[in-house]
């Protein structure tokens, strides 16, 4: 008997436990924008320019990340990101032109809408710090 309360006591615990609350992702999670541009705090991070997508690993392998931003906006790959591409796909109808410097500097590499590189070419791998799409 206190075993059958002591069940219906935890399943009307969890029964009345509150979700826990996920905030959606924003460019600021994963990009910083130059000095002489800004990223909008709290613009999801699908709202502008389509999904351009960064892989740790040649062949989409590895973590990845989906950035979407501001189109004509110049954008820095901060932290893990800054300098770990090895495979890069435009899944988006946007041009974007990945930089091998911050701030949209150095050599560069152009993806036209929807295309996709499997493996960086030579002294690219891990070697992308922005980007800019159009």
């Amino acid at each position: 008997m206190k075993f059958t309360l002591a069940v219906i006591a935890a399943f009307a615990a969890l029964a009345s436990a509150k979700p826990v609350q996920m905030r959606e992702a924003t460019a600021q999670d994963h990009v910083e924008a130059p000095e002489n541009n800004s990223l909008i705090a709290g613009t999801p991070i699908s709202a502008q320019f389509e999904s351009l997508r960064f892989f740790e690993d040649v062949n989409f392998g590895g973590q990845a990340i989906s950035i979407s931003g501001s189109n004509n906006q110049c954008s820095n790959l901060v932290g893990f990101w800054n300098d770990r591409a090895s495979s890069i796909q435009n899944q988006g109808g946007s041009t974007c032109i990945v930089y091998i410097d911050s701030n949209c500097s150095g050599s560069t590499i152009v993806f036209g809408p929807s295309t996709q590189i499997s493996s960086l070419p030579s002294g690219w791998n891990d070697q992308a710090s922005s980007y800019q799409c159009f």
